[in-house]
């Protein structure tokens, strides 16, 4: 599915039909596909959606997850949306990026007349990426996860990481890059 119908059935799902939701959707991705982004990417947004994905199917076979059926569509809903916007603002020269999506976000939220509590969710979620400890809920350790999983990643596929990493750090003198 391409990421703007993503983002389209996702707000869809939440009960929000803003017109605006489309325009908003192709701007998060214009921001994700900037030219200082080498890993904090549109690449890293759909591997986390991806990660989402598999970990939605894989809870899902084992039956076992002790919510109803519409808590776990919440549940993944939050968390995809929280996913969307955890890196739309990222500079590896500050220090607040976290801060900043979260805020792009309830900005966003607030203009769309999303549900308070789901706000509060999704922003807790993204200040939780800031460091990603205390993850303490299924929601929250689903979240962080999704995030982290390229530090499990096969070789190949780290090194690549670590290569961008680096390059979005490229103005940290090497040996306190080290």
């Amino acid at each position: 599915m391409k990421l703007e119908d993503r983002w389209n059935d996702l707000w869809w799902r939440l009960g929000v039909q803003s017109p605006d939701i489309p325009a908003t959707g192709i701007r998060l991705i214009a921001e994700y596909s900037g030219p200082d982004r080498h890993y904090h990417s549109r690449t890293h947004l759909e591997d986390v959606l991806a990660k989402l994905d598999w970990a939605k199917t894989a809870l899902l076979k084992t039956a076992e997850l002790p919510l109803t059926t519409e808590a776990q569509r919440e549940m993944f809903d939050t968390i995809e949306l929280a996913l969307w916007y955890h890196d739309v603002v990222y500079d590896a020269k500050l220090k607040n990026n976290e801060a900043l999506s979260r805020d792009l976000f309830l900005t966003h939220a607030a203009h769309f007349g999303l549900d308070e509590k789901m706000q509060e969710n999704v922003a807790k979620l993204i200040d939780l990426t800031a460091s990603h400890k205390n993850a303490a809920s299924l929601m929250e350790r689903i979240m962080t996860d999704c995030d982290l999983a390229i530090l499990g990643a096969p070789k190949p596929e780290f090194d690549q990481y670590d290569a961008n990493i680096r390059k979005e750090y490229a103005h940290v003198p090497a040996p306190a890059y080290k």
